[in-house]
């Protein structure tokens, strides 16, 4: 019998424009029984059919003599094909579609095959419709067979054919065009049970493993073959949604096959916490496939967190920490707790794990483009994780937290309440109660945080009520010329208490009686005592105790009036009490006589006015100032000169200098002098004095005539001997004989040597004001090398001028001068040597930082001076102000710049150990070309600049919103971390083209602002990146703060160097 062996069918579809496999199916029949290839692909346009056939006949015995020949083997092959397909009318009999039969050539009866037959038969053009349903089915049939030719008796010759026997071969392919379904569907004929599930995750929010069911998936044509699971981790994309990032590479996959079990289960523990997605592609036989996805947060080890001073009773008055308020007795009282960014979970918070997320990115898309059926893969509409807690819309939450619960419980009890609990409606992180609160009743309110994994956090914070305001006594007694608080002070006793919340703070106000013009106004602390309250003088509240008297002491200079309203205006003092809840109580006091107290009862200004240098154009007044100032000796003077011809010069002078110098007068003229004293805008009072300018001295023309041809004799006499020295080699002894003696002055600070550096402004200022050195610097320039050309600025401390450096034999205006003001101190001229010092021995040259030239120290008129670098464009905070109606992108890519550049200086001057504390925009300069120059440092008094909002009523002015919240009482212990926070506060001032920082806030009432967590807003032409940077800057603990360091190296990462001129840009 033959014995077909290799059978093969290949469908395919090659482009006719090149030739090429678009797609391609062969199925090898090689097998025993016949075989089934289900196929999900339908158009084909090219068939290939190839089978082997082979007969080996028995063995035969010795061929008879009358046997003339024989052969035996394969004598024909066909190939049948039949394309049927599912029968309109219904029924089992499937209509016929295509039938041909394929004749293998070169076989026949006599011409037998006694080897492999091999039978290949294509069809070029084969195309038929095929539809889902469809069976392709292919016979491959071979027959053996054979002849003999007979010799019979008369010498004939004649062929007998044998009849051979037949093999068959069936090879068929099914089309299945459908993918399979779940009996879930609308139109799905199966029923589910209560645990077919198209994908399940048992927990959506689990601590251990992910535990996966599914069941009732079925396909009516081909049938399920298996199912393949794929396990994602999800990350957070650009547009702050949850995806698969690298949707071809799951963290894990498995495949299982489908059996007739009715339900099926697979376990996996990641080996991280996360926001996971779980696909499961059910398959059918023909490769059709629908995809299912769900989700599943898997946390081992996150819970709950508090941030500090986050939750009070925002209603209570903030100016006693939130602990009070007012309230009325008999009526609700409503009173709102806030608790904002109080609870979080850090690990969900910031891995952004509750936030949308994204559809499954569509896989293979182009091949299903190109033509290739049932390729891409996509989670198939309807099957994406829409049910339970967790679905691919975002879940609400405030820093990972999914529930709030508040509780109010009206006494001491400090336990946590296991009933009444509120449930707070959208995540609000604020709640009001309305209650009828009795006078001095305490409310604890208790806030409970849930997180999606169920863990729970409780905090509470306490409240007290107050309806009533303070009571006082009624006789305030008035001292005047006291011993206390100020050089010249007048107190102010009286009684006053509450005794439900204790007097918080004494405020004041002095009115003139004439014209009702606040002369002064001002606060007070309440009278506390720290020693237990065993007596009627005192009374303590929840732990705080207070006493009755209070003493309220006032500068007597808050009084001060123009001398003839001294002896008769009486002035009122409005005292206003108040309790802890802010309800106040007011009375007056009326103060007459005000020229009895201390202080006011003499100007203290100039004394024993005199001419101390005359000629007869020019002469100095000078004149005395009392060792010990009365109130006017803080007023300004103004010296009116009054000429001969009714016109008059003004001269403005500091109020503790002691002369000026009046010039472009006439010989042997007598001129009358007026000081006029002032304060606050108000005149105090005018002194006059006459002087009379000397003779002009007529022989003065004669001599100076002869003078000067003396002096032309004198020089060139010794210019010529200089030649005649130079050319004979004898000049040198007398140039060593010239040089410039230097005195030698030891440090008198024993143990501490000239390059020590303190964090202490003071120490600073005691060890480089008195720094001296054995030899002249290279940063000492002579008075000769300098011209100060024009004034540019005049501050508290100093005058800064434009100057010039002379360079050879020109004079090009290259730097800035900062020169001590006219009549400046002992104390001015220390600090000025101080900077000199500190700058000259601690700094090198570094881009970002304000270079120093060198210093005159020669000159005994102005005093020694400084030389900096000249910036043309001024500061930053003036330049950026000015760029507000010009937004350009250059505008933006030098703000990038700006930031990177102050870092980088910043960066510098921390590895010199040097603290800036004054760190703001109006600090940093910018020279022609934008660069940053950092300058402000170093040794000063406590002093900052007219436009810094600083906190008054304290020993050192204090830049209060660039300052970093654990220096805002004291910069002596200020860090590279509290430079730092100040840092955060200019990026703010570049973003927001110059704005001053909390412009709504006073700078008293910012440090509480800023430890109930209140920061900076995002400026609207900043980015997330830099405001990102600006937060991390602004965290309450320094220790958590980045250094200037961590900075510059997160920075440089987005710069790239270009290969050109230009400086770098910003890489986004």
């Amino acid at each position: 019998m033959p014995a077909i062996g290799l059978s093969t069918v290949t469908l395919s579809h090659i482009r006719r424009t090149d030739n090429s496999t678009k797609f391609s199916f062969a199925m090898d029949g090689t097998t025993d029984h016949n075989d089934t290839f289900w196929i999900n692909q339908k158009d084909f346009n090219y068939v290939m059919f190839e089978f082997n056939s082979l007969y080996e006949p028995p063995p035969l015995s010795y061929r008879p003599i009358y046997i003339h020949d024989a052969g035996f083997g394969i004598v024909g092959g066909q190939i049948s094909v039949n394309i049927s397909k599912i029968p309109r009318l219904g029924g089992t009999i499937r209509d016929v579609a295509f039938t041909k039969q394929y004749i293998c050539p070169g076989l026949s009866d006599t011409v037998p095959n006694k080897n492999i037959s091999n039978c290949i038969i294509t069809e070029n053009q084969f195309y038929i419709n095929l539809e889902d349903g469809d069976w392709f089915t292919i016979q491959f049939s071979a027959k053996s067979g054979g002849f003999r030719k007979v010799l019979n008796a008369s010498s004939d010759i004649f062929t007998q054919i044998y009849t051979g026997q037949t093999d068959q071969k069936i090879v068929e392919f099914k089309f299945d065009f459908e993918i399979p379904e779940h009996c879930s569907e609308t139109n799905s004929t199966a029923v589910c049970t209560s645990t077919d599930f198209p994908l399940r995750i048992a927990n959506e929010f689990t601590r251990s493993s992910i535990n996966i069911t599914w069941g009732g998936w079925t396909d009516t044509t081909s049938g399920m073959k298996s199912y393949h699971l794929e396990i994602f981790k999800l990350s957070v994309n650009l547009y702050g949604n949850l995806t698969e990032i690298s949707p071809l590479n799951p963290i894990h996959s498995a495949d299982i096959n489908h059996t007739r079990a009715s339900n099926y289960s697979y376990v996996h523990t990641p080996r991280e916490s996360g926001m996971y997605s779980v696909l499961l592609q059910a398959t059918d036989k023909a490769n059709n496939s629908k995809i299912a996805r769900r989700l599943v947060l898997y946390d081992s080890l996150s819970n709950i967190s508090l941030n500090e001073d986050t939750l009070f009773v925002s209603s209570a008055v903030n100016e006693t920490g939130y602990m009070w308020q007012t309230s009325k007795n008999g009526t609700k009282t409503e009173y709102t707790v806030q608790w904002t960014n109080h609870f979080f979970n850090k690990f969900i918070s910031d891995g952004k794990l509750l936030n949308k997320v994204s559809a499954y990115p569509i896989q293979f898309q182009e091949i299903q483009n190109d033509g290739i059926l049932k390729s891409e893969k996509f989670v198939f509409p309807g099957f994406d994780d829409n049910e339970g807690q967790r679905t691919i819309q975002e879940k609400p939450n405030k820093n990972g937290i999914v529930r709030f619960e508040v509780n109010a419980v009206y006494s001491d009890n400090t336990n946590e309440p296991t009933i009444g609990w509120i449930e707070v409606n959208g995540l609000s992180e604020n709640y009001t109660f309305s209650e009828v609160l009795r006078d001095g009743k305490t409310a604890r309110v208790w806030v409970r945080a849930h997180d999606i994994l169920g863990n729970v956090k409780v905090d509470s914070t306490s409240v007290q009520f107050d309806s009533t305001p303070p009571n006082y006594s009624q006789q305030p007694t008035f001292f005047k010329n006291q011993n206390g608080t100020y050089n010249h002070t007048s107190r102010l006793k009286f009684d006053a208490w509450d005794s439900d919340s204790g007097v918080h703070k004494i405020g004041f106000r002095l009115i003139r009686a004439d014209t009702s013009r606040i002369q002064y106004s001002g606060y007070a602390a309440g009278s506390l005592t720290n020693i237990s309250c065993n007596s009627k003088d005192c009374y303590c509240v929840f732990e705080k105790c207070f006493t009755h008297a209070q003493i309220l002491d006032l500068d007597t200079c808050w009084f001060m009036m123009a001398k003839e309203d001294i002896d008769k205006v009486n002035v009122t003092v409005e005292v206003t009490v108040y309790n802890q809840a802010l309800l106040e109580t007011k009375f007056n006091v009326t103060v007459d006589k005000i020229h009895e107290m201390g202080g006011l009862e003499t100007y203290s200004g100039p004394t024993n006015i005199r001419v101390t240098k005359s000629n007869t154009n020019s002469i100095r007044l000078e004149w005395d100032l009392p060792d010990t100032e009365s109130c006017y000796g803080r007023t300004d003077i103004v010296i009116i000169l009054h000429k001969q011809d009714g016109s008059t010069n003004v001269y403005t002078v500091n109020r503790n200098t002691r002369f000026v110098d009046m010039i472009g007068l006439d010989a042997s003229q007598e001129y009358k002098v007026v000081f006029s004293l002032g304060f606050e805008g108000q005149r105090l009072g005018n002194m006059p004095y006459t002087f009379r300018t000397p003779e002009e001295d007529k022989s003065m023309a004669t001599g100076a005539i002869v003078g000067g041809v003396i002096a032309a004799v004198i020089i060139v006499a010794l210019v010529i001997t200089i030649i005649v020295l130079i050319r004979r080699g004898k000049l040198e002894p007398v140039r060593r004989r010239l040089r410039p003696l230097t005195v030698r002055i030891r440090n008198s600070i024993k143990g501490r040597s000239n390059n020590s550096r303190f964090n202490s402004t003071g120490d600073e200022l005691y060890i480089y004001g008195g720094m001296t050195f054995d030899e002249r610097q290279p940063w000492h320039m002579s008075r000769n090398t300098v011209t100060l050309e024009c004034l540019m600025k005049s501050g508290h401390f100093a005058n800064i001028y434009k100057a010039s450096v002379f360079h050879g034999t020109q004079n090009k205006p290259i730097a800035v001068a900062k020169c001590l003001k006219e009549g400046h101190s002992n104390g001015d001229k220390e600090l000025m040597m101080a900077k000199i010092n500190f700058t000259g021995t601690q700094l090198s040259d570094h881009p970002n930082v304000l270079k120093f030239i060198g210093a005159v120290l020669d000159d005994d008129d102005i005093g020694p001076f400084m030389l900096y670098e000249y910036c043309e464009n001024g500061n930053l905070r003036d330049y950026l102000k000015a760029q507000r109606n010009n937004i350009t992108l250059e505008l933006q890519e030098n703000m990038f710049r700006y930031g990177f550049d102050c870092c980088k200086g910043m960066e510098y001057l921390a590895s010199r150990k040097i603290v800036h504390r004054r760190l703001a925009a109006r600090n940093i300069l910018l020279n022609f070309l934008n660069e940053v120059k950092i300058y402000g440092f170093g040794p000063q008094k406590f002093e900052v600049d007219d436009d810094c909002d600083i906190e008054s009523g304290k020993k050192e002015r204090i830049p209060i919103k660039w300052m970093a919240p654990e220096c805002m009482d004291s910069t002596a212990g200020a860090t590279e971390k509290s430079d730092v926070w100040s840092y955060g506060v200019v990026l703010w001032e570049i973003f927001s083209l110059g704005e001053t920082p909390y412009p709504t806030i006073r700078s008293r009432d910012l440090p509480a602002r800023l430890r109930k967590g209140e920061r900076l807003p995002k400026p609207e032409l900043c980015d997330d990146m830099w405001y990102g940077l600006m937060q991390k800057t602004w965290n309450k603990s320094p220790d958590k703060r980045p250094t200037f360091s961590d900075v510059t190296g997160e920075l440089e990462n987005l710069f790239v160097q270009p290969a050109g001129d230009d400086i770098y840009y910003y890489k986004r």
